[in-house]
């Protein structure tokens, strides 16, 4: 036990290591990245890691609530941002890890790729919207090898609320209303 604690913090430490640069680094670059429209209006490329990343509660919709409610959460390990600074509005896509806990042996976990806009209000607040398509990567063979869906919601200094419905089956005919609390945007 002391072994496997110990690991978990090696572990631990050396992402955290590694993602440091990639949070904190990577996020802002000087102006030589820039991109310039034939309008002249800069758009500012950033690279995000780790970053957003949600937790929630996710229930299908074809039973009732108490039956079968699944710990949901999604962790986006490499994205890309574009933002200007004239602009409100900004642009993300990345590659996301999520899964449904719903009960030993019904974990479902899948690998896909989200797209978002996000309006900035003031400095500190967003309004998002976005979808997203992703692919069974572990989980019993009765969950939908492919899964598509929107998400929306609301931030303020990065932290936020987040839902989610899948357009596509995620078990034979059921979708599924995801909702949680997002860290990152």
């Amino acid at each position: 036990m002391i072994m496997m604690r110990s690991f978990l913090a090696i572990v631990s430490c050396v992402l955290l290591l590694f993602s440091c640069p990639l949070v904190c680094g990577a996020q802002e670059p000087d102006g030589a990245e820039d991109l310039t429209l034939e309008s002249g209006k800069r758009i500012t490329p950033s690279l995000r890691g780790v970053l957003p990343f949600y937790v929630g509660a996710s229930a299908p919709t074809d039973v009732s609530l108490g039956q079968t409610v699944a710990f949901s959460f999604g962790v986006e390990a490499i994205g890309l941002r574009l933002s200007a600074r004239c602009c409100p509005v900004e642009a993300t896509t990345a590659l996301r890890f999520s899964g449904m806990c719903f009960q030993p042996g019904q974990n479902v976990f899948y690998l896909g790729v989200p797209l978002r806009v996000a309006y900035k209000i003031g400095m500190v607040s967003k309004v998002y919207a976005g979808a997203s398509a992703e692919m069974r990567i572990g989980g019993p063979q009765d969950y939908s090898r492919f899964m598509g869906s929107v998400e929306g919601g609301v931030s303020f200094y990065g932290f936020g609320i987040r839902a989610s419905y899948t357009l596509t089956p995620y078990s034979g005919s059921s979708r599924a209303v995801s909702l949680g609390l997002i860290i990152g945007l």
